[in-house]
C-alpha cells in the first residue's frame, strides 16, 4: 500500500504528486504516463515518509525517509538524483503542516500538530491529527486517517472518516460517519444515523448509538450504552457491554465479563 507522500519522479527531474491521492497508479493515470514495468526508463516510483510504526514523527521532517517503491530503476536514476529529490520532498511536505489555528481548511491534504485547531473541515484529508490538535467540526467526505495524542474531533457529518483513533484521541459526536479502528484509550460520545465503528480496542468506549450506527468487534474494557435504532454490535469481549438497546439492535458475540440489559434483540 503506497504511503504519504507518494510521488513520481520523471527524468527531467519534475516530481508528480497530488493532495489527493497517494496511489502512484493513479498518479500514472491523472499525468496519462505509460508505465513500461521492465525498464521504469519513464519514471521512478518513491515515498517520502516517517516510519509508519511511529504516526507522531509525521509532524518532525527531519525523519522522513525517501523510498523508492519498485525493484529496477533506470541508469538516469543517480545518487545525487536521490538526494536531490529527498530535499524537494521535504519543501513540497512542509506547506502540509499546520500547527496553529485556522478557521477552515477546504480541500487539501494536512497534517495537524501542535495546537492545531481547526474550526471548519471540509473536502479535506488529513494524514495526522498530533499531540492536542484539534478539529471542530468536519464535513464533505473530509477524512482523517488517523488520530494520535489527545487530538480531538468535536463533529463529524457529512460522511466523514476516520482510518485509525490511538492513545487518548477523542471525538464528541459523529453523524453520518464511520471510523474504522479504535485503540488504547481513544473514545467516541455520540454516534448517529447510518455512522459505524469497525474495531474498538483496549479501554476504548461509545456512549451513545441511534439509527443506523454499527460496531464490530470491541475488546477488554470497551463498552456501549445505549443503543437505538438499528444499531447492531457483534464481538464484545472481556469485560466489554452493552446497556439498554433497543429497536432492532442486534449483539452478535457476548463474551468474558461483557453485560447486555435490556436491549430487546435479535440474534440470527
Amino acid at each position: 500500500m503506497c504511503q504519504f507522500k507518494s510521488a513520481l519522479v520523471l527524468p527531467s527531474e519534475d516530481i508528480v504528486h497530488s493532495p489527493f491521492t497517494d496511489s502512484h497508479e493513479d498518479l500514472i493515470d491523472i499525468q496519462g504516463l505509460i508505465d513500461d514495468a521492465v525498464t521504469g526508463a519513464r519514471f521512478v516510483r518513491i515515498e517520502f515518509s516517517p516510519n509508519p510504526d511511529h504516526p507522531d514523527e509525521y509532524a518532525d521532517l527531519s525523519k522522513y525517509k525517501l523510498k523508492v517503491d519498485q525493484h529496477d530503476v533506470p541508469d538516469w536514476w543517480t545518487p545525487e538524483l536521490r538526494e536531490r529529490t529527498a530535499e524537494r520532498m521535504r519543501e513540497i511536505v512542509k506547506p502540509s503542516l499546520v500547527t496553529s489555528y485556522r478557521n477552515c481548511l477546504v480541500g487539501g491534504c494536512y497534517i495537524l500538530a501542535g495546537n492545531a485547531r481547526i474550526d471548519h473541515l471540509s473536502f479535506a484529508r488529513i494524514i495526522a491529527m498530533l499531540d492536542s490538535s484539534q478539529v471542530v467540526a468536519m464535513d464533505n467526505a473530509s477524512q482523517v486517517e488517523i488520530m494520535c495524542g489527545g487530538s480531538t474531533i468535536e463533529q463529524m457529518n457529512g460522511s466523514s472518516y476516520i482510518g485509525r483513533m490511538r492513545h487518548t484521541s477523542h471525538i464528541g459526536s459523529i453523524y453520518s460517519g464511520y471510523v474504522s479502528e479504535m485503540i488504547n484509550q481513544s473514545s467516541i460520545e455520540a454516534m448517529y444515523y447510518l455512522s459505524q465503528v469497525a474495531i474498538m480496542r483496549h479501554s476504548s468506549y461509545i456512549d451513545k448509538m441511534y439509527s443506523s450506527s454499527r460496531v464490530k468487534l470491541m475488546f477488554d474494557s470497551s463498552y456501549v450504552k445505549e443503543m437505538l435504532g438499528h444499531s447492531y454490535v457483534q464481538g464484545l469481549r472481556n469485560s466489554s457491554y452493552v446497556e439498554y438497546a433497543q429497536q432492532g439492535s442486534c449483539v452478535g458475540i457476548v463474551e468474558d465479563g461483557a453485560m447486555i440489559v435490556n436491549d430487546n434483540r435479535s440474534l440470527g
